[in-house]
């Protein structure tokens, strides 16, 4: 986790500054070498350039990531029906490779090389929807303490934040944020109680 803090902190040089005033709202799960606001507004707006390039925060509106949310939510159930139907093709292929030789031997491997290759894809598309998921519930928390964040100027931190991360957006390599560690550590983060425990 430490060394995918780094690495965005380095190619984005974010100011120390903002990690005081992010802090003022929001607090994060104490990690042993990251417990800052930095590290989670970092890959929060890192992930939103990603996923809303050229679009700004203050045009999103929660009905409209509910509707996303729920899209993203069918299309994995229906990718996780795919994948269990691969799952026992690559199985009885398998078997079938075992059992024979030759040209039909071939044959089963030529397909299940196919069948592995699909599945691979499928698994890629499965965990970034994943990504995606726990990405919008935390921006519609944030969405839906727009105002108290405007008063606090927080918003505008995050507006800034998100225009600097456009700029050197080619400079991040995206597959390293993009990690079950960083949407569990996305998942974890309540904005809402700290919100609530700071007014």
């Amino acid at each position: 986790m430490s060394e995918i803090i780094s690495l965005i902190n380095e190619k984005l040089g974010i100011p120390g500054n903002i990690v005081s005033a992010v802090s003022s709202v929001m607090s994060l799960p104490l990690l042993p070498t990251v417990a800052t606001s930095l590290t989670f507004f970092s890959i929060f707006a890192s992930l939103y350039v990603y996923w809303y390039k050229h679009k700004s925060i203050d045009s999103i509106k929660i009905e409209d990531l509910e509707e996303e949310e729920n899209k993203v939510i069918l299309d994995n159930e229906e990718k996780e029906r795919k994948l269990n139907s691969l799952y026992e093709r690559r199985k009885m292929l398998q078997e079938e490779v075992k059992k024979n030789e030759g040209i039909i031997k071939s044959k089963y491997e030529k397909e299940l090389q196919n069948v592995e290759n699909e599945i691979k894809i499928l698994e890629g598309e499965y965990e970034e929807n994943l990504d995606r998921i726990a990405f919008i519930k935390s921006l519609k928390q944030l969405i839906k303490h727009k105002k108290y964040l405007k008063e606090k100027g927080i918003w505008n931190k995050l507006d800034e934040l998100n225009k600097k991360i456009e700029k050197s957006y080619k400079d991040i390599d995206m597959a390293v944020i993009k990690h079950e560690e960083i949407r569990k550590f996305l998942s974890s983060f309540n904005v809402e109680a700290n919100l609530v425990n700071e007014k």
